[in-house]
């Protein structure tokens, strides 16, 4: 699915991606187009979204070997509409290889016409396939701990570990969440897509290593993928936190070793800067 980027009060992106190198075309209808409302794009290959050996290879418990990996030839299009009006609605349709999605976006108002903004901002979603089926565990400051008149959380034995499970950390016994990870950003994002919101922000630490390509395909499976086009109709600003510079399966935080041909981050697209002369694919 298309997802939005550089949103202004008079320009919008659009982007895709598709497994071919076919032009892809895209419509955009609203006020002040004239007869810029269709364009067609200029697919570029995007090499480093190629999977590793070590992804190609990875095992996650709980799932078939390999079921989570997507096309390994990926092609990204990029299309900029100037001249659109401020504060208005568009609508627009992406079609490629003969399939189509249609969404619409608002654009920004002038500087001096803003009543009001929406925006929504969050973190961590720190996506990766083991989250379809890991309980992460329900930390507890070490530093906070409880407060004198807390109610102690569920031990070892109890109905929250007979129905969730628990683990141990730091030598003590540990809940875990009562959610995966993947159900729970559905349900967050359900929340964001219901405060119908002008911008996301996202601060940080949007994937389990911004060097670990299956995480991306996990991101953007929920935000303009199999769960939701959220980033279809709104643009998701997000900023740099220390998983981006985090090569997970392969490799460390970006050190000249873990730059081999062996390890990749994912091409550009969001713009946040990745290890040495990198960028994430966002």
């Amino acid at each position: 699915m298309p997802y939005l980027q550089a949103p202004a009060a008079t320009s919008m992106s659009i982007n895709w991606i598709s497994e071919t190198d076919e032009p892809g075309t895209i419509s955009l209808s609203g006020p002040g187009l004239g007869k810029s409302g269709k364009q067609s794009s200029a697919p570029q290959y995007l090499d480093l979204m190629e999977y590793t050996r070590a992804e190609l290879d990875q095992q996650i418990e709980g799932l078939e070997q390999g079921s989570w990996l997507k096309s390994n030839s990926n092609y990204k299009h990029s299309v900029t509409f100037q001249g659109l009006l401020p504060g208005k609605s568009y609508n627009y349709t992406v079609t490629q290889s003969g399939e189509t999605h249609s969404a619409a976006f608002k654009t920004a108002p002038k500087g001096g016409a803003w009543k009001n903004v929406r925006i929504i901002a969050f973190s961590d979603s720190e996506t990766e396939p083991r989250g379809r089926t890991e309980h992460r565990e329900w930390e507890l400051s070490p530093v906070n701990g409880y407060t004198a008149d807390s109610i102690q959380r569920p031990g070892a034995g109890s109905k929250w570990d007979q129905q969730f499970g628990m683990t141990t950390r730091n030598g003590e016994p540990t809940l875990r969440y009562p959610l995966d990870q993947s159900t729970a950003f559905n349900e967050n994002l359900k929340h964001i897509e219901a405060a119908d919101p002008d911008l996301v922000m996202m601060a940080g630490d949007l994937t389990q290593g911004s060097g670990y390509q299956p995480a991306w395909d996990e991101l953007f499976g929920h935000v303009a993928g199999e769960h939701s086009d959220l980033a279809s109709s709104v643009p998701l600003l997000p900023a740099l936190g220390n998983w981006e510079t985090y090569a997970a399966l392969n490799g460390g935080y970006g050190t000249e070793t873990d730059l081999d041909p062996g390890s990749h981050f994912p091409p550009a697209g969001f713009g946040i800067p990745v290890g040495k002369d990198r960028a994430t694919r966002l």
